[in-house]
């Protein structure tokens, strides 16, 4: 029996997009191919799929901001030519993001109170998303599965009423791990570590990273008034 495929529908209808995703299959983490869902594999990004949509991740797939038009408020939000770069200057992003949504994810390279201040950015994001300060939008999932618990077969529908400073654009990734339908997908046997992870930065992180990061500040506070003591010692031995 073939396997009945995964499909993706998106349509733009006069300022509102219609997405449709019937998902019938992981992927398989890998050999990077679809195949009917196992009990002994589970999801690599297992709420992903449903954040994706709540938290208003997926508008990075989907518009980019019209930069002279977006309030000064919600620049922050997306990228520029100049973020695009800077943001994370180990591993800049390529053109493809320009003006789409920052999504800003937990990495070992950066440091904690840097973390801090981006999961407070997203955090503030999904807030603004919740209040549809970026257009309304609604999310529905379907099933007929009498004991569901999130695994495939579904039907996902999305509505979104984007405003007058974004423009209907796809997402076209040069890489497999850059497109968030997919990593939302993408899954593993159990106990071994998932191919790709999308470490994206929640609620818990900000709570997490704000502990470090005062401790981080006040240690550099600390050093700060050390060092202008210190000088200011050397300066009245000179005298």
């Amino acid at each position: 029996m073939a396997i009945k495929k995964n499909k993706l529908k998106v349509i733009d209808n006069d300022g509102t997009i219609h997405l449709d995703w019937e998902v019938n299959n992981l992927i398989s983490a890998g050999d990077r191919c679809e195949e009917s869902f196992d009990k002994d594999k589970w999801y690599g990004n297992n709420d992903a799929i449903w954040d994706l949509f709540q938290l208003g991740l997926v508008i990075q797939m989907l518009a980019k901001n019209i930069q002279k038009k977006t309030p000064k408020e919600y620049k922050k939000y997306f990228y520029n030519k100049k973020t695009l770069k800077s943001e994370d200057p180990e591993f800049p992003k390529e053109d493809n993001y320009l003006n789409r949504l920052k999504i800003f994810e937990r990495v070992s390279w950066i440091e904690d109170k840097d973390l801090y201040y981006n999961a407070k950015q997203m955090t503030d994001f999904y807030s603004l998303w919740e209040k549809h300060k970026f257009g309304y939008w609604k999310f529905e999932v379907t099933h007929k599965q009498k004991r569901w618990k999130g695994r495939p077969p579904f039907k996902i529908h999305f509505e979104w009423e984007y405003p007058d400073f974004m423009t209907f654009e796809r997402f076209s990734p040069e890489w497999l791990e850059e497109d968030l339908f997919y990593l939302c997908l993408e899954s593993s046997w159990i106990g071994e570590v998932p191919y790709s992870k999308f470490y994206y930065l929640s609620e818990h992180e900000l709570n997490l990273y704000e502990k470090k990061a005062i401790k981080e500040i006040q240690k550099e506070k600390k050093a700060k008034e050390e060092k202008w003591i210190n000088n200011q010692g050397k300066q009245i031995d000179l005298l």
